[in-house]
């Protein structure tokens, strides 16, 4: 009778650790080249994983690491969210902001840290209070919310602080910021308009908003015009809020002949109806700053709550990392928004205008 010499079978960390001498959780933490264990034994180890053939199984270790993550964690530390308003702002009344509240709170919990909101109008907070306060509290952490005044922003000597600003700050702030991506969002907006059939769009914005999003709605709008001026035209109106319900826009959509619009303002929507405008039929609609809430619009989602789980994300790195605001000034990541399928623009595909 003839035997098979080569007998297959699956390589353990237990055989490892038993070649080595050493014990399982220490081969463990060599082979996933964690912190406890020499450079010297690590090397022994991986050279006894080589000749033994070890292969990892990828299954078991997604499966632990998915058990990693349910983990409840260790606490690290308490994070400070910094908002640039008085405690009776409407800011929350948005669901952008409430979104991004959510977001970050919930990573920050899933990190193992604790948040805790300061609000700068509260009355006798003053910069240096507050700076004080968050030093004697231990609080290194800083993620700065909404603000829409540059000059509300605290002058803290930001080298003790790993901070993030949300949204676009000025140039001079000498810390990380994560935002919207609002040129990539008006463009993937303004390219499917124009797939649809759509030639002549508008951008209506209030005025002040362009500041807030660093102007990149209208670049997005100028890029997308020149690169694409045998097929399109593109219109720019920004109004005065006060404005915004008058006969202004009626004349601006009629005047440019516009066949879409645009904006993030969703009451705009209602108002193109009470004008007497069928949308989809008369006029396509886009909002920019879609979400949940608006069931059946045309729009494009910034993603709010993603922008906070990121915010915490990279805020965390930078903890871990020791960066302080002026070490981290040039760190800006943008998150990408996604389209969403409405009834507000024609879904039907057809050839774009051409003249």
């Amino acid at each position: 009778m003839t035997y098979n010499s080569t007998v297959e079978f699956m390589v353990s960390i237990r055989d490892i650790a038993k070649k080595v001498g050493i014990s399982r959780s220490a081969v463990s933490l060599a082979l996933r080249n964690k912190p406890g264990v020499s450079e010297a034994t690590r090397a022994e180890v991986l050279r006894a994983a080589e000749e033994l053939g070890y292969q990892p199984n990828p299954e078991m270790s997604r499966m632990l690491s998915q058990v990693r993550q349910n983990e409840i964690p260790t606490y690290r530390s308490t994070l400070g969210w910094i908002n640039m308003v008085s405690r009776d702002s409407n800011w929350f009344e948005y669901s952008f902001w409430q979104q991004v509240l959510a977001g970050a709170q919930n990573m920050a919990e899933r990190l193992g840290y604790k948040f805790e909101q300061f609000w700068t109008k509260d009355p006798g907070l003053t910069e240096k209070r507050l700076s004080q306060i968050l030093e004697a509290r231990g609080i290194r952490g800083l993620c700065l919310g909404p603000t829409n005044d540059p000059a509300s922003i605290p002058d803290f000597n930001w080298s003790v602080f790993s901070a993030i600003f949300i949204g676009h700050a000025p140039n001079d702030l000498p810390i990380a910021r994560v935002c919207s991506n609002h040129q990539q969002s008006i463009s993937h907006a303004l390219e499917t308009v124009n797939q649809r059939g759509y030639s002549r769009v508008g951008l209506l914005l209030v005025k002040n908003m362009e500041n807030l999003t660093s102007h990149l709605w209208e670049s997005g709008l100028y890029l997308f015009q020149h690169l694409h001026q045998d097929s399109a035209e593109t219109f720019l109106k920004i109004v005065e809020p006060d404005q915004f319900w008058g006969s202004e826009i009626k004349e601006w959509i009629s005047d440019h002949q516009l066949d879409a619009i645009l904006s993030p303002h969703i009451d705009l929507l209602r108002y193109l109806k009470q004008e007497g405008f069928r949308v989809p039929g008369d006029l396509g609609f886009v909002c920019l700053d879609w979400d949940r809430s608006q069931a059946g619009v045309t729009g494009m989602n910034q993603r709010a709550d993603r922008i906070g789980l990121v915010a915490m994300q990279v805020l965390h790195g930078l903890l871990d990392s020791q960066s302080s605001g002026e070490s981290s000034h040039s760190l800006i990541t943008l998150v990408d928004a996604h389209w969403n399928e409405g009834d507000t623009v024609t879904k039907a595909s057809m050839p774009p205008y051409s003249s």
